[in-house]
């Protein structure tokens, strides 16, 4: 099992963990991450302590990180418009897992990020060589 880190919000800190790599299925790509923005949802996210959960004001830690952008690494057999070596922006409420980090099993400030169900103009956009 191939691990990579990824920055949590918790009670308290922020922590970087170590979690599983994903692995993209037939439909998914994965991303490497070289750039993530930083708003004021992740700063509220870390004031809060994570991700609230309930009643009683509890929390629970989540993935963050939800402007990522980067290089894609693997694609699955069935994607099609992207291919390994293309430098993409992802849209993080493309993810049908929940929304890319803002509570979803997902965050752009992984080192690796899975983008289910890739296609460009709906989950990614990809950058022009030029730019």
């Amino acid at each position: 099992m191939a691990t990579m880190k990824s920055v949590h919000a918790a009670k308290d800190k922020v922590d970087v963990v170590d979690v599983e790599r994903p692995i993209p299925g037939p439909k998914d790509a994965l991303v490497r991450i070289r750039a993530c923005g930083i708003c004021g949802t992740d700063t509220f996210f870390l004031h809060l302590g994570g991700m609230p959960s309930g009643a009683g004001g509890a929390t629970r830690a989540i993935p963050l990180g939800h402007e990522p952008a980067g290089e894609i690494v693997e694609v699955g057999a069935e994607v099609r418009g992207l291919a390994v070596g293309d430098r993409v922006v992802v849209n993080p409420q493309g993810a049908p897992t929940g929304i890319i980090g803002c509570g979803g099993e997902l965050g752009g400030m992984d080192e690796y990020l899975l983008v289910e169900n890739a296609e460009v103009g709906t989950s990614v956009a990809v950058f022009p060589d030029d730019m």
